[in-house]
């Protein structure tokens, strides 16, 4: 199977780093990225700098890179002002993220579920009107590190009303790291009774070393999107006792280890190691 790979460090791996990155120094982190062949560099997310300090540069790091005609740049949005401040960057596509946990919603984006997901609605409506795709990216999908274990029921239920906003892609998030290849089958199997597995795609934090065999479990199931962090970068500020996401040397090894190609080049990406690491 070919396998595409979608960069997350330049975002997830920084919004919680114990360094503050100058913004040049993310600015040449997406730009020795964007020469590794990914499908996807997650660039930025246009937060609050209140709840999200790290993330105050969004515009200066969305004007300062150098974009490659073959990666879409997506940014995350957390409402419809954050929509509104990331347009005038032209994202290739932007990244909702709403949580199956009614207590992760209120710390992370300090509301209720309902809320949120009528907020993300709101955005989607703004996406749509100015054709830019839209990612759904599912926190919490089977572990909450409030409430404990979520349903596969409950994370279906959640992935149809992001098919209803017409997201294109759907990422189904271990947030916290925790989620077992087993527990992973039973969540699949509730969710591709609502979507196809053509438009999912998983995002595995490597907080207990599980990342690889969830990514296996997705795989048989005909998923073939991932996210990945250049050196394990990564980690939540509203995810008590999250790692970093599954390095992306890592994932990329083991799937081609297991018979399946990636665009990746792997003396690109060695490169932007040497590049990237101390930058962080």
């Amino acid at each position: 199977m070919h396998i595409k790979i979608c960069e997350v460090a330049p975002r997830d791996g920084l919004q919680n780093h114990t360094v503050d990155v100058p913004t040049d120094d993310k600015i040449t982190m997406v730009n020795a990225l964007s020469g590794c062949g990914f499908s996807i560099i997650e660039a930025t997310s246009f937060v609050s700098p209140k709840w999200v300090p790290k993330m105050a540069d969004a515009s200066a790091v969305m004007t300062g890179i150098s974009r490659t005609p073959s990666v879409q740049y997506m940014v995350l949005v957390p409402n419809s002002r954050g929509f509104e401040n990331a347009l005038p960057h032209a994202p290739d596509a932007i990244c909702i993220f709403p949580a199956t946990s009614e207590d992760f919603c209120q710390r992370n984006l300090n509301a209720t579920k309902a809320v949120t997901f009528a907020r993300f609605a709101e955005v989607a409506k703004l996406a749509h009107a100015v054709n830019i795709p839209i990612k759904g990216s599912l926190s919490c999908a089977g572990y909450c590190p409030y409430a404990g274990d979520i349903a596969p029921q409950t994370i279906a239920d959640d992935v149809q009303k992001l098919l209803d906003m017409g997201c294109s892609e759907i990422s189904l998030a271990d947030t916290v790291g925790k989620i077992t290849a087993e527990k992973s089958k039973s969540v699949l199997d509730a969710v591709l009774k609502h979507a196809k597995p053509d438009i999912l795609s998983g995002h595995f934090h490597d907080t207990h070393d599980l990342a690889l065999d969830n990514v296996g479990v997705y795989i048989d199931a005909g998923v073939s999107l991932f996210d990945s962090a250049i050196l394990g970068l990564g980690g939540c500020p509203f995810a008590v006792g999250a790692r970093g996401n599954v390095d992306t040397k890592k994932l990329v090894t083991y799937l081609h280890a297991q018979g399946h190609t990636t665009d990746i080049d792997m003396d690109a990406l060695t490169h932007a190691e040497n590049v990237i690491r101390p930058l962080v």
